[in-house]
């Protein structure tokens, strides 16, 4: 039998196991390439626990156990930050994209299809229901090969390549339409 997946909103709580994470080799790689104090953490997803922020964030859990982090949003509210990483998702951005981000916090679950498994359902359950979204976007970096399989398992097709812009290095734009739009 699988394990259970489920997610549960981010609480200041969180804040210690989101430092762990966060400064782990395999999710600086990707995440935050300078890892982050407790401060920052804390900086950054207080508001966003206290809807001072429009990113909804969420610990994913398998079986009670507390292994990663997802975090969605609407594009429409981040268009300057798209503009910059993927300008032609601008036009679409009054479309009720949603867009996702994520991460298996636990180095023993990595390479398990945890991952695959948590975007889909939180695409079921968050994105395309509770959302409503009509599609969602990420935007991996081209080179994060795990991430793109990921998202590819989940449902998502490679639609451009985006950037280098500013900060930005290449990036993948991948897209997945809601099955019910």
């Amino acid at each position: 039998m699988q394990p259970r997946i489920s997610f549960r909103p981010l609480r200041e709580s969180d804040f210690n196991l989101m430092h762990r994470w966060l400064n782990m080799p395999h999710v600086i790689e990707w995440w935050d390439k300078t890892g982050a104090s407790f401060n920052e953490i804390r900086s950054k997803y207080l508001p966003r626990i206290s809807g001072d922020s429009p990113v909804s964030c969420f610990v994913i859990e398998m079986d009670n156990r507390d292994i990663g982090y997802i975090q969605t949003y609407w594009v429409s509210d981040f268009i300057k930050e798209i503009a910059q990483l993927c300008p032609q998702m601008v036009e679409q951005a009054a479309s009720l994209v949603a867009s996702l981000d994520v991460f298996i916090g636990e180095p023993d679950l990595l390479n398990s299809g945890l991952g695959t498994r948590a975007v889909r359902q939180f695409l079921n359950q968050v994105v395309f229901g509770k959302m409503k979204a009509n599609s969602c976007i990420v935007t991996p970096d081209s080179s994060n090969s795990a991430a793109i399989r990921v998202y590819k398992k989940a449902g998502f097709s490679l639609e451009a390549c985006a950037g280098p812009s500013g900060a930005f290095r290449h990036h993948y734009l991948m897209s997945c339409l809601n099955p019910a739009s």
